[in-house]
């Protein structure tokens, strides 16, 4: 196994290979997914904007899609409309852009002009009040939406002068967002969330990889400098591969859509054997790292399979490439050996009959939310078996590895969890790489103690 293979070097790779495609006109904008099936029963209320974002598809598609809608803002309860699917070629979404407000505009009268929602104006405008007016300029934002099945997306732009770009990302709490920016000095981004918390200030650090904290639109902010610069921005939520009860091995089909790659997430023990193996043998890559960094196989003319020996017990990565074509695969996963479980921990709870998730957490002052940060093995908040022991905000926990564990508290820093346990902030922080902004921990987060 190689793990002296810089990850970010891989992934610098991949995204520039991105954004020559890009440029020689081989890509376009990111592709929409839709949630809705194929059709769409107009609600009451509904209008197109509203049932484009709620169905994950653009506004503009939303209409190719229907070409009998000749008058947009007339829809009726009950009326049937086509969902574009992966089918149907997607062009034409919008890019990140300013507006001076005229006279006579609305915020609404903006938003259909380019195809966004007043929400999502008021997310990227935060100084917007109840009234706007002539001569106000507008962040216009552009929303990054996945192929349909797809895990991945990659956009390019180019940045003016002292400029900034909007983009916007609906994904859930607990999953895994990694985003990689490939762009000159001088080009800095930052991840906020709709709710404005920060969950990475303005970096030039092209690679950040982290937890979100719950469901809602998270804002990408792209800023140049002194000059324009292009850029390209890859964005990544990967799909958790899990194992049917008492199975140690699955088997995943799907696509991978042109130009981009297919990301999951596996968690596994430290000493357990990972094995992967990914078909057709001919037309995939696959790369296998864990969320610390470390190279397992960096998918570089080393075929599409691996079987090894996993260093440590932490969340591992599987991307799988191909060429520049959309291709199907299938993705078999095993694991075996033995699992590092809890030996011995402090502020637990044992599950009794009658029990649920909800009404555990409002017995303990936190939430469902929390519980599961806490305890990743729960991957449905309504399927817990009674005699099962759940870890608490504040646990310290010792694995059959021989590692520790610590659950963090409301209110908790790294600081303070570094003087609690007698260690430098250094020390905790190199322990712990998968935290890439070390004033921004949740509670129930789990945290390596050396």
């Amino acid at each position: 196994m190689n793990t002296f293979i810089s990850f970010k070097n891989i992934i610098k790779l991949m995204i520039a290979g991105a954004v020559i495609l890009a440029s020689l006109g081989f890509t376009s904008d990111v592709l929409a997914q839709s949630t809705c099936g194929s059709t769409y029963t107009v609600q009451k209320g509904d209008y197109l904007t509203k049932i484009a974002r709620t169905c994950g598809v653009t506004y503009t598609d939303l209409l190719k899609a229907n070409p009998n809608i000749t008058t947009p803002s007339r829809i009726y309860p009950g009326q049937v409309i086509n969902i574009p699917t992966a089918s149907i070629p997607v062009t034409g979404l919008t890019k990140p852009d300013m507006y001076t407000v005229k006279a006579g505009d609305t915020l609404y009268s903006i938003g259909q002009q380019f195809a966004v929602t007043v929400t999502e104006l008021r997310e990227v405008n935060s100084t917007i009040g109840s009234t706007i007016s002539a001569g106000q300029v507008l962040n216009i934002p552009a929303r990054i939406r996945f192929a349909a099945g797809g895990t991945a997306a990659s956009v390019t732009g180019k940045l003016e002068a002292n400029s900034k770009h909007y983009y916007l990302l609906n994904a859930a709490a607990n999953q895994l967002l990694e985003t990689t920016l490939t762009a000159p000095a001088g080009v800095t981004l930052a991840i906020l969330g709709a709710d404005g918390t920060t969950l990475s200030a303005a970096s030039s650090n092209p690679n950040y990889r982290g937890v979100l904290p719950k469901s809602q639109d998270y804002i990408l902010e792209l800023s140049s400098g002194n000059s324009a610069l292009d850029y390209g921005l890859s964005v990544d939520i990967p799909q958790r591969i899990l194992f049917a009860a008492g199975s140690s091995s699955t088997s995943i089909t799907g696509t991978i859509p042109a130009n981009l790659n297919q990301y999951f997430i596996i968690r596994a023990s430290k000493d357990q054997t990972l094995t992967v193996t990914a078909a057709p043998t001919d037309k995939i890559q696959l790369t296998v790292y864990g969320v610390d960094g470390t190279v397992l196989k960096s998918g570089m003319s080393e075929g599409n399979s691996f079987s090894g020996t996993l260093p440590s017990t932490q969340d591992y990565m599987l991307v799988l490439k191909s060429a520049n074509q959309v291709q199907a695969f299938t993705l078999n996963v095993s694991i075996t050996g033995a699992v590092s479980i809890p030996v011995t921990g402090t502020n637990s709870y044992t599950i009794k009959k009658g029990d649920t998730l909800y009404r555990i957490a409002v017995n303990a002052g936190t939430t469902v939310t929390v519980l599961m940060r806490a305890n990743p093995e729960i991957t449905d908040k309504n399927n817990i078996s009674v005699g099962q022991v759940i870890y608490l905000p504040g646990a310290t926990v010792n694995l059959s590895d021989g590692s520790t564990i610590y659950i963090v508290n409301r209110g908790e820093s790294l600081g303070k969890i570094a003087k609690k346990f007698n260690i430098t902030l250094n020390t905790l922080t190199a322990a712990n790489p998968q935290i890439t902004n070390i004033n921004l921990i949740y509670t129930g987060q789990r945290i390596n103690i050396p």
